[in-house]
């Protein structure tokens, strides 16, 4: 890795830096069936405790590979003014190669090829008003080639263990989006920060043999081809935005503090089982409001103490993060955000 930054002017900075990655790896896996086809009713502390059950070996699965690339990162930042300047930045990212290491057939699938990625980004940072307003505006582009991504394949009857999930490398996405800080302190107590942003995303189509996406569900032949991509799904939201209040005044012997926020996030995609658009669901589209209140002082033997008062997600709303199904649509698990939260703490440091 090497990098070097030149000042030509004393309001023109240039930078340029490369690295260079070289990776071999080895993988090896094993399966072991210690089932009697009864309920176990050990206790918890034999739970891994296989002695006295029967030892029927499955597959092993061995693989080597190595991967290498040069990546580049160069930026030029102009400053305007004191507190004004703009710059273009541009990077390349790299995400290693590897194996499944929950791969349970061998063959082909067992190792992926790394993912990689390049950005520009074009923006402003400001402050204003003697820094009492600071603003950053920022454009992007975001370019993935060999996307990384999971698929979970239940196996035949009687295979070790019953599901296998691979690595696989898809074609890509494009990604572009505006991003913006905000942060205005208002007077001596009261300060307001806003944030927001909006991500597009194509993501370019592939086709992918059904045996390594979702083991030919349905009954399709060996080597049916699915189609994947050609549409702006994204797992990150379409757009999402903040703003928040603060208020800070000295009360007494110590600082009493105030926050109140709200964010708003779009719809995003949750979960895709490669089974059409009616195979897809979305989320978002929720806000959220969440607040504190702290007093924080320092006592006579010079130790701190503070007194704080959280509440998240005060609207009680309601929302999925997460989901996987298996096999199937309509089988598998949620995972949904956390419900109203309130809590308070105290905390006293010497």
């Amino acid at each position: 890795f090497g990098s070097l930054t030149w000042r030509p002017i004393e309001s023109l900075e240039l930078m340029v830096g490369v690295r260079n990655i070289q990776e071999e790896k080895e993988a090896f896996n094993s399966y072991f069936n210690h089932g009697t086809g009864t309920f176990d009713t050990t206790g918890t502390d034999q739970e891994h405790n296989f002695a006295p059950y029967p030892t029927v070996p499955g597959l092993a699965v061995a693989g080597d590979d190595d991967w290498d690339d040069t990546i580049w990162t160069a930026s030029v930042t102009y400053q305007l003014t004191d507190t004004n300047r703009l710059y273009v930045n541009y990077s390349e990212g790299f995400r290693s190669g590897g194996f499944s290491i929950r791969g349970a057939r061998g063959g082909s699938d067992y190792s992926f090829d790394p993912e990689e990625a390049n950005q520009i980004e074009i923006g402003s940072k400001n402050e204003f008003f003697d820094g009492a307003l600071r603003l950053n505006l920022a454009y992007y582009q975001l370019e993935r080639e060999g996307s990384q991504f999971s698929s979970i394949i239940t196996l035949p009857p009687g295979s070790i263990p019953g599901t296998t999930t691979i690595i696989n490398n898809g074609a890509g996405s494009d990604y572009d989006g505006w991003e913006l800080e905000g942060w205005w302190i208002i007077d001596d107590n009261w300060s307001l920060i806003l944030n927001g942003g909006t991500l597009d995303a194509d993501n370019k189509e592939f086709t992918i043999a059904c045996e390594n996406l979702d083991g030919c569900a349905g009954g399709d032949p060996t080597g049916t081809l699915r189609v994947l991509g050609g549409n702006s799904d994204s797992r990150q939201p379409e757009w999402s935005a903040s703003v928040s209040v603060a208020y800070v005044r000295d009360i007494g012997p110590g600082t009493f503090y105030a926050n109140v926020g709200y964010k708003k996030v779009g719809d995003f995609l949750l979960v895709n089982t490669g089974g059409g658009a009616e195979q897809r669901l979305y989320e978002g589209g929720y806000g959220q409001w969440d607040a504190r209140l702290a007093y924080e002082m320092e006592l006579a033997n010079g130790a701190q103490l503070s007194l704080s008062a959280y509440g998240r997600n005060l609207s009680d709303e309601e929302w999925r993060e997460q989901a996987l199904f298996l096999g199937g649509f309509n089988t598998g698990f949620q995972g949904w955000g956390a419900p109203r939260v309130g809590f308070f703490e105290i905390k006293y440091s010497m």
